[in-house]
């Protein structure tokens, strides 16, 4: 499959599928594909605004991956920390979360609710051996 990293998307999909229900995860998802012009089908119903026509064409195809990453932070030296991929159809494809080498900021933390203590409880892995798996 084709890695095309769609954050927008899943900005609101991910943070659904770690907060709430599954199922609201896919309404939010539904709501996007309705947003840009798709029936719940699937099958596009009109063309979608101009600006729109490239998330359209993505959200059409069966070979992309929306990928998500939650991080240590924005700079440069930011370790991921959790990543998932999911399909245009919505399902799950991917998800696992690393242990940073470095301390989790209180900010960041504050943001995506992780700590090293969370991560440790919920089994993360080291980096090279997340990304050996999403690849």
């Amino acid at each position: 499959m084709e890695l095309l990293a769609i954050g927008a998307v899943v900005a609101l999909a991910w943070w659904g599928l770690r907060r709430r229900k599954r199922a609201q995860v896919e309404c939010k998802f539904a709501d996007l594909r309705k947003t840009l012009g798709y029936s719940a089908s699937g099958a596009r119903k009109s063309r979608p605004r101009a600006s729109s026509a490239t998330w359209a064409e993505l959200l059409d195809r069966l070979d992309v991956l929306i990928i998500d990453t939650e991080t240590t932070g924005l700079g440069e030296r930011a370790e991921v920390i959790e990543v998932a991929a999911l399909d245009t159809t919505g399902a799950l494809r991917f998800h696992a979360l690393s242990l940073p080498e470095k301390p989790i900021p209180r900010d960041a933390s504050g943001i995506h609710g992780l700590t090293r203590r969370k991560l440790r409880a919920e089994g993360a892995r080291p980096w090279p051996k997340v990304h050996g798996d999403l690849v």
